[in-house]
């Protein structure tokens, strides 16, 4: 948590150190990431970053936990909604995760470089508390449509699970193969990350939904 010096400062220039610290992190891994550079953009003396915040380290979670909570918030309807079709229910994870990216492209931006993060010394244990979660969460959403005899019960509910998580940040990859997105230079220009079209992105939930589906859906 950021120190009572930062919460005395004011709104606006809260905002304006967070978003300078989440543009840096955005484009750069946790090593690379300087605290000089974010000061030299800020105006300030480096010494404030960590009077504000303590350490590199406990700013970057403040910034991930922060960032995440945005994403739930644009996400809560979806999370606490009831799954008729788990498939439908699939594609709407990706629709709500391009509706937070057009919010709030920074975090979106931060939120998907902190993914790939693999010079973090924490990294190990903070992938896999969060794949974990990811994981457990998906395999809840199948045990609901099994029960129902909408999916195979001779797939195991942990290989399903498996296969959904591991694919998620996938399909993003994808759409940046596919449709040429320089995440980087958008970042830089404040765009959103994902900058296609909903019909490019229908299309291609639709390619990766049938190709699961296929595999996946009871016969009965």
């Amino acid at each position: 948590m950021p120190t009572k010096t930062f919460f005395n400062l004011s709104e606006e220039k809260q905002l304006r150190i967070l978003n300078a610290c989440f543009m840096e992190f955005a484009l750069h891994d946790y090593k690379q990431a300087s605290i000089t550079r974010i000061v030299k953009d800020l105006g300030i003396a480096k010494g404030s970053v960590f009077q504000y915040f303590g350490s590199k380290k406990e700013l970057y979670h403040f910034l991930i936990n922060y960032a995440g909570q945005k994403k739930l918030e644009v996400s809560h309807e979806m999370l606490s909604s009831v799954v008729d079709d788990f498939f439908e229910w699939y594609k709407k994870v990706y629709s709500y995760g391009i509706q937070f990216d057009l919010k709030y492209p920074l975090y979106s931006g931060f939120l998907y470089n902190v993914v790939r993060e693999r010079n973090f010394e924490d990294f190990e244990a903070f992938s896999i508390d969060n794949n974990t979660q990811v994981f457990d969460y998906i395999k809840t959403k199948l045990k609901v449509e099994q029960d129902k005899g909408k999916i195979r019960s001779d797939i195991s509910l942990d290989a399903m699970a498996f296969i959904f998580s591991s694919i998620h940040m996938g399909v993003y990859d994808f759409i940046a193969y596919k449709h040429k997105v320089d995440f980087r230079e958008n970042i830089k220009q404040g765009k959103p990350l994902f900058s296609v079209t909903d019909d490019q992105i229908n299309e291609l939930l639709f390619e990766f939904t049938s190709i699961l589906k296929s595999g996946m859906e009871s016969k009965k």
